[in-house]
């Protein structure tokens, strides 16, 4: 299915792993498996798939770290990987995913600190990192996302003070 471009299997039974066999869907633009039972990891081999504006993977089962590899799907706007199991650091090759607005992380069980390199991602307008085991303080570099409406980082291990250079996020609706 070399030519698809949209695949919706949303909200069913469905169980097993994510077929690294999909990686030559390179077509393939939103891809939608939310609201299912799948476990094993996020391949590394879906990062051919740069085509890719929306990946919806939330609540499932899913296990293992992200992919480093998927830095390549710099076409994302949404990354939809949260009610998983997920764990391992956040990677800093993401922040070449610059047209993301939408990144939803949320209650997994990522570890490490904030990577100062996602300031890059400038058109985030919703970052959502909380109920996971990050820790270190929050990066003075984030003031770059000053598209941001949306930052929630409540239930981590996050200490320090808020920066003062954050004020240039004049967007800023929530911040919890």
């Amino acid at each position: 299915m070399t030519q698809l471009t949209y695949l919706h299997l949303y909200t069913n039974q469905l169980t097993g792993t994510l077929p690294s066999e999909w990686s030559s869907m390179t077509q393939l633009t939103d891809l939608r498996l939310q609201s299912n039972q799948l476990t094993g990891t996020l391949p590394a081999a879906w990062s051919s798939m740069t085509q890719l504006t929306k990946l919806h993977l939330f609540s499932n089962q899913l296990t293992g770290t992200l992919p480093v590899e998927w830095s390549s799907m710099t076409q994302l706007t949404l990354l939809g990987l949260y009610s998983n199991q997920l764990t391992g650091t956040l990677p800093v090759a993401w922040s070449s995913m610059t047209q993301l607005t939408d990144l939803e992380l949320q209650s997994n069980n990522l570890t490490g600190t904030l990577p100062t390199e996602w300031s890059n991602m400038t058109q985030l307008t919703s970052l959502v990192l909380f109920s996971n085991q990050l820790t270190g303080t929050l990066p003075l570099e984030w003031s770059s996302m000053t598209q941001l409406l949306v930052l929630y980082l409540q239930s981590n291990q996050i200490s320090g003070l808020l920066p003062p250079k954050w004020s240039s996020m004049t967007h800023m609706e929530s911040l919890n």
